[in-house]
């Protein structure tokens, strides 16, 4: 028998030390475990949050186009131009399905409105700017509805 001092160790006072210890190990790999999985879970919701594309992207890039297009075609393209341009035509309006944009004579910019299903969704507000017959817009207003966007 195994001496510890003056005292003598029972056989069987070993296999609890070794069961205490193994199961320290196993709680400790189940606990490294468990943070890999969220660890893998974190980077899988951030990959698919990242390549999730807004509503309303499509609308806008569509609309935008067709907009720089039809103001392409004026000779005359910088600030002043474009608001003559525009101002001339009759209730100008450019669709893409049920959402447009439109040109606002009192501030002087366009405006996008998204409608899905029949029913107003958000409202955008772009000022314009002409550099070197480049056409930049820029937000500088938007509104939404109040109960958002049910799918």
């Amino acid at each position: 028998m195994f001496c510890y001092g003056k005292r003598k160790v029972k056989k069987g006072f070993i296999l609890i030390y070794v069961l205490f210890i193994g199961c320290m190990c196993i709680l400790i790999s189940l606990g490294c475990y468990s943070m890999e999985m969220h660890i893998r879970s974190n980077n899988l919701n951030s990959h698919k949050k990242s390549i999730q594309v807004d509503v309303t992207e499509k609308y806008r890039e569509y609309l935008f186009t067709e907009l720089n297009e039809y103001i392409s075609k004026n000779p005359s393209c910088d600030d002043n131009g474009i608001k003559q341009y525009i101002s001339s035509l009759d209730n100008f309006k450019i669709y893409f399905e049920e959402c447009y944009i439109f040109y606002d004579k009192n501030m002087d910019c366009f405006k996008v409105e998204y409608i899905f299903n029949g029913e107003f969704y958000k409202e955008e507000t772009y000022e314009y700017e002409v550099k070197n017959k480049d056409i930049l817009y820029s937000c500088i207003d938007y509104s939404f509805k109040k109960g958002g966007l049910e799918k």
